[in-house]
């Protein structure tokens, strides 16, 4: 009888803060108009400055006293795996939104485990999957096209927002590949390379005149 009342208190209070958060935004955003900025200057200002640098290091510093917070295990070997662990999330991090952050030249990059030495683990994602990001921007057209390959299970989604942000991170679209139309091999490719099909996918906010297979991506 606990266990709801306890799920929905932390409910109330996740509501709460993304509430504030939100409040808090819109309030920056009103005073940045007032002084004729855009979010756009004032982060080019702090990294002219150097400031965003040290709040880069300012809030890595913080994060690394989570490890250390009462009731986390002291011993040396977890606290050695809690820091191993939270520089992998940095990389990830930097490798998907700072390398790989331009919406205009998007590409493919893996976030989540994938085939390296040093896998991260997200939370949600399984061990047994392969999961790719790249950066869009929801009002452009892309085109993803390639081999099918005869991986198991294959699919392609679009996600909007983030788990800080108010309303999470939500799906906007997604596709598996058995639901896609095949598409012709392009012209003068090796039929040997297409044994699992060809796949050619339009990422769009409106669905392009003739594409045989689109995501929505607003």
């Amino acid at each position: 009888a606990l266990r709801p009342r306890a799920a929905s208190s932390m409910g109330v209070g996740a509501k709460v803060i993304a509430l504030l958060l939100n409040g808090y935004r819109r309030y920056r955003q009103w005073v940045l108009r007032l002084q004729g900025l855009t979010e756009g200057d004032v982060s080019y200002r702090n990294v002219a400055s150097g400031n965003a640098w040290e709040e880069f290091c300012e809030q890595l510093k913080g994060a690394g006293s989570a490890i250390l917070a009462p009731g986390a295990p002291r011993d040396a070997l977890t606290q050695a795996e809690a820091y191993r662990y939270l520089s992998r999330l940095v990389r990830g991090g930097l490798e998907n939104f700072v390398e790989a952050s331009d919406p205009l030249a998007p590409r493919l990059v893996t976030i989540a485990n994938g085939l390296r030495e040093a896998p991260v683990k997200l939370g949600s994602d399984s061990p047994d999957n392969l999961y790719e990001n790249a950066a869009i921007d929801g009002t452009r057209t892309y085109r993803v096209s390639g081999a099918r390959g005869t991986v198991a299970y294959l699919g392609f989604g679009v996600q909007a927002g983030s788990y800080g942000a108010p309303g999470g991170l939500r799906t906007v679209s997604y596709l598996e590949a058995s639901e896609l139309v095949p598409a012709p091999p392009p012209a003068g490719a090796r039929e040997s390379g297409y044994d699992g099909g060809y796949i050619e996918l339009y990422v769009a906010p409106e669905r392009p005149a003739g594409a045989l297979n689109w995501l929505q991506s607003a």
